[in-house]
């Protein structure tokens, strides 16, 4: 069993974003990784996609626009998102 608090975990710089990475997928039986992202202010995650990691979203606070295969959602604390492997996404945060 893991209870990290919410300040705990192993923190990275990724794309000028904070990373916090919660549970590396060694650590899962299923090979599962659980991380958070603070992304400031009209930040930007580029195209991209994985060959074969699903991803999931949940938004705690903020919004953003993200883009799953040229289709466009508004995603709003409280929304979850499941992305699944091998599916082209781009993310714009809180655009207000």
């Amino acid at each position: 069993m893991t209870i990290l608090k919410r300040e705990e975990g192993q923190s990275l710089q990724v794309l000028g974003d904070r990373v916090c990475i919660k549970l590396k997928s060694a650590q899962s039986i299923n090979n599962m990784a659980v991380v958070t992202v603070d992304v400031p202010p009209n930040g930007f995650v580029p195209p991209h996609t994985h060959a074969k990691e699903e991803e999931s979203y949940y938004m705690l606070e903020g919004s953003m626009i993200m883009y799953l295969d040229g289709r466009e959602f508004m995603i709003e604390p409280g929304d979850f998102v499941h992305v699944p492997a091998r599916r082209n996404i781009v993310f714009l945060f809180d655009l207000g």
